[in-house]
């Protein structure tokens, strides 16, 4: 008889499975938040970097487009980190709630998602809170380029990280951002050797339902 999973409660808090889906959900999902919370910032440095200053109304219009890696220099080429992004961000949880299925059951689904879906809440803020700190770093300690005036007193430019404004802008670029993409490579390339393990996990289980499925006619017998 084939036996189905169905853990919950405590007993999935305690089992490795968890926690190992909940470790790449935090790293894929850390990344991905990072990106979307601070998207604001990084096109205001590209902005800077390529036409001199930062116009508020016209970088608005750029604002909801994410970032692809370390490859985007210019302003103009944010619609590829868009696409790849959200391509990657939404697929990581289409699949997500269904390994949770496939793992952990069906009777008790809505429970362990929730415990799951509490990765993105703490991967995201960690990873948004260390794009902050590398950002401020580069703005402090810098003066704006000649063709880059500073803003009016009377209308302080803001810059938007994670829904905490700052008053900092960095004038360098990709340059402002690039280590925090470095260590979202790094979380990525981890994400995908917990992945390579978790399939391999999922690959001895159906070894094991196959061995199940043809001993059972033997066991009627």
């Amino acid at each position: 008889m084939i036996t189905h999973p169905d853990l919950h409660g405590w007993e999935l808090l305690k089992a490795n499975d968890f926690w190992l889906i909940f470790s790449i959900l935090s790293l894929l999902s850390g990344t991905g938040l990072m990106y979307i919370n601070n998207v604001g910032s990084i096109t205001q440095a590209l902005f800077i970097n390529d036409r001199g200053s930062w116009e508020e109304h016209a970088g608005s219009k750029i604002q909801a487009q994410q970032l692809i890696a370390r490859g985007v220099g210019h302003v103009d080429e944010l619609w590829k980190a868009s696409l790849s992004v959200g391509l990657a961000y939404g697929g990581t949880f289409g699949l997500l709630p269904v390994i949770t299925i496939e793992w952990f059951g069906l009777n008790h689904f809505s429970q362990n998602w929730g415990f799951v879906s509490i990765a993105p809440v703490i991967a995201g803020n960690i990873f948004s809170l260390a794009f902050g700190k590398n950002y401020d770093a580069h703005a402090a300690h810098q003066d704006p380029p000649p063709s880059a005036p500073p803003p009016a007193p009377t209308s302080p430019t803001m810059s938007a990280r994670g829904g905490l404004p700052t008053e900092l802008l960095c004038y360098e670029g990709k340059e402002c951002y690039v280590d925090s993409l470095s260590m979202t490579i790094v979380a990525c390339l981890m994400a995908i050797v917990l992945s390579v393990y978790a399939g391999w996990l999922d690959r001895q289980r159906l070894r094991e339902k196959r061995v199940e499925v043809w001993a059972s006619p033997e066991d009627d017998s």
